[in-house]
């Protein structure tokens, strides 16, 4: 039988967020790096490319007039619900050339903050081999903070306080990705010429001590009437009184928690607020039969969809700007709020939001990707660089391509064999390891070898054991690059390596066979049309594909 706990109430008092708050503190990184949280279509280098011109536009209006003394200040761009940290990561290393262009912007000082409520997470940053050099140069830095309860941020490496009650000179930059969907919200009904709110019980057949996922947990909804003054706050009552009319039967999610969060940030800094965010939500509410309550998501944790249109109207009451696409998203909505400044000083900015992030940017980007890998046949060569250089060379990107890469590169010109490795050097200096079990460092590092630059393929090799620990794919290809370089001593060793990590890899003991044969110059050179390079398998080292052939079983 069933286990209900938890009283009927109001969708943001429910138990739900203890529970999707318990379950991020307890998995922390590994929320992202196991795939169990989705990520890569906000954390991608077309996204961080996308928002990166926007904060510089937003920078550059500000800086026009701000005066000499104001540009002097340090400026902090905040991310909330940092996750992986992959984001930030592609984000810093796009926006760094874009600010040096701008000459009014080219000495600015300016910190990217890092934030969670998980401390674990938090402590999974500051490790990060990636993120230390950004750390080292004043670049990066690092806070607790909770979305639905804020306080004053304390920055672990500087030091400094972003706190309302001394707000800090200039502009404030924050960033929001998958975030807002999993903070505290209302729900709200219009149907059939009624205005109520929608009510939830959580219900979970194992009892509440026994959840370790909230895949399990479902809930069980109600209504009740709305009473005049439902909000004490006069900001959100006024809001939800100005929703609550208009035509067509409708569900109104009221994002409470991040409204309340929203003003709060907007008290840490004297200039202008720039908001960005991105979510699974809508620009607008859709019209149309309502079901007994909205659609809660499960993926380890729980979310809601975000209504981009109700956050809108709340900013525009407190005298705002808000820039929300005019259509509705496919997979992934997005929007920028500035609080602060005149408005019409906001229009360029407007308009370049509409350029970069709405038309053609992230959401479209992904839908494009989305149909081009479902596309039969292999591109040509030409095809996938096209590709990965509109992808910002992300290395998700890259995975997706590698089979192609390892095809098409069997020939290549000398021109040719130029571009690969300028493509394979940026997707190499933009990827952010989170854990997972895809061996970017490798893949990189077999094509580097199939166009014949051994020595950076040995490089690479020796970040993915770093990362993933030793293994006899790993040798094995070492093993060829060694004998690529003419390091016959090597490859022996990496080739016994390889026999001893993976007895079963048939390709070792083959190799020992022509390592004796090159050692009394009768052996051949391992070029891309000769038995060593047909041996190397095409795949990302998931689980159950194995890049190398196995002996056949006794």
């Amino acid at each position: 039988m069933a286990d209900d706990f938890g009283a009927v109430t109001p969708l943001s008092e429910s138990v739900l967020w203890r529970l999707n708050r318990a379950w991020f503190e307890r998995e922390g990184p590994a929320a992202w790096s196991t795939g169990t949280v989705p990520s890569m279509i906000t954390t991608n280098a077309v996204m961080g490319l996308s928002y990166a011109r926007v904060v510089v536009e937003f920078l550059r209006r500000w800086a026009e007039t701000s005066t000499a003394e104001e540009r002097r200040q340090p400026v902090h761009i905040v991310e909330l619900g940092a996750g992986s940290g992959r984001f930030a990561y592609n984000f810093v290393r796009k926006l760094e050339p874009r600010l040096r262009a701008v000459p009014a912007l080219r000495d600015l000082r300016v910190t990217y903050v890092m934030t969670d409520f998980a401390r674990s997470t938090i402590d999974g940053w500051r490790r990060h081999e990636r993120l230390a050099p950004l750390v080292v140069e004043g670049r990066l830095d690092f806070a607790a903070f909770d979305g639905a309860w804020p306080a004053p941020l304390r920055l672990v490496q500087s030091g400094t306080d972003l706190d309302p009650a001394a707000p800090a000179p200039g502009p404030l930059i924050v960033l929001a990705n998958y975030v807002i969907d999993g903070l505290p919200l209302d729900s709200f009904v219009h149907e059939g010429g009624v205005f109520g709110e929608h009510v939830v019980r959580v219900v979970t057949p194992y009892g509440m001590k026994d959840i370790s996922s909230l895949d399990d947990i479902r809930l069980s909804w109600g209504r009740r009437a709305v009473a005049a003054g439902r909000y004490e706050d006069p900001e959100l009552e006024r809001l939800l009184r100005s929703l609550a009319g208009g035509r067509g039967d409708r569900t109104i999610l009221l994002p409470v928690a991040f409204l309340r969060t929203l003003r709060y940030l907007r008290s840490l800094a004297t200039g202008p607020l720039l908001f960005l965010t991105a979510d699974k939500g809508w620009s607008r509410t859709p019209i149309g039969p309502q079901g007994e309550g909205p659609g809660m998501a499960t993926h380890g944790s729980v979310s809601f969809m975000v209504d981009y249109s109700v956050i809108a109207t709340y900013v525009r009451q407190q005298g705002g700007v808000a820039f929300v696409p005019p259509h509705q998203p496919a997979s992934l909505a997005t929007a920028a709020f500035v609080l602060g400044g005149q408005t019409a000083a906001w229009s360029e900015l407007g308009q370049l939001f509409t350029d970069v992030v709405v038309d053609g940017g992230p959401d479209d980007w992904f839908q494009l990707k989305e149909m081009l890998d479902g596309e039969q046949g292999v591109p040509t060569l030409a095809q996938l660089m096209a590709r990965l250089r509109a992808a910002q060379w992300d290395s998700w990107v890259f995975l997706d391509l590698f089979r192609a890469f390892m095809i098409r590169t069997i020939f290549v010109t000398e021109d040719e064999r130029l571009d690969v490795r300028l493509a394979l050097r940026n997707v190499e200096e933009l990827y952010f390891p989170i854990g997972e079990h895809a061996d970017v460092p490798f893949c990189v590092a077999a094509v580097l070898w199939r166009i014949g630059d051994p020595a950076a393929a040995l490089r690479l090799l020796a970040w993915s054991e770093r990362l993933h620990g030793p293994d006899g794919e790993r040798s094995t290809l070492a093993a060829l690059c060694h004998r690529e370089r003419g390091d016959l001593a090597a490859a022996r060793h990496a080739t016994t390596l390889a026999i001893k990590y993976e007895p079963d890899l048939e390709l070792p003991y083959q190799l020992v066979n022509q390592l004796e044969l090159d050692a009394t110059g009768a052996g051949v050179r391992a070029d891309g049309d000769d038995a060593w390079s047909a041996a190397l398998w095409v795949s990302t080292r998931a689980p159950g594909r194995p890049c190398f052939q196995r002996m056949p079983d006794a």
